[in-house]
């Protein structure tokens, strides 16, 4: 439904799209279909942050979000936020070692 996409989201200024899914090399997999969407909106958000976090059913803490929003109120904000507890790191390393890909910002 892109329309209806880009209607709810044309005329924010910032806008955070949450993954609960990974696409190794590409990360999360509905944030590129925003993108889509928005891609020829004369009044798409100037800011869009893809986030990674919940991975396998996991729930999202409250700080997270927080840190989503203090994140995107950075002036040097880069994307992917990758969000992981403590135990979660090594995982997605082996992820990033199959995928070749050896950055990521990392929150929590």
């Amino acid at each position: 439904p892109a329309r209806a996409i880009a209607d709810a989201l044309c005329g924010h200024a910032k806008v955070a799209v949450i993954d609960q899914n990974l696409s190794p090399g590409a990360g999360g997999i509905i944030f590129p279909e925003i993108v889509a969407a928005l891609y020829d909106r004369e009044n798409r958000p100037p800011r869009l942050l893809s986030v990674v976090g919940g991975l396998g059913g996991r729930d999202i803490p409250d700080g997270d979000f927080m840190a989503i929003i203090d994140y995107l109120d950075r002036a040097d904000y880069a994307g992917p936020l990758m969000l992981f507890g403590p135990g979660d790191l090594e995982q997605f390393r082996k992820i990033q070692r199959i995928a070749g890909k050896t950055e990521a910002l990392i929150s929590s």
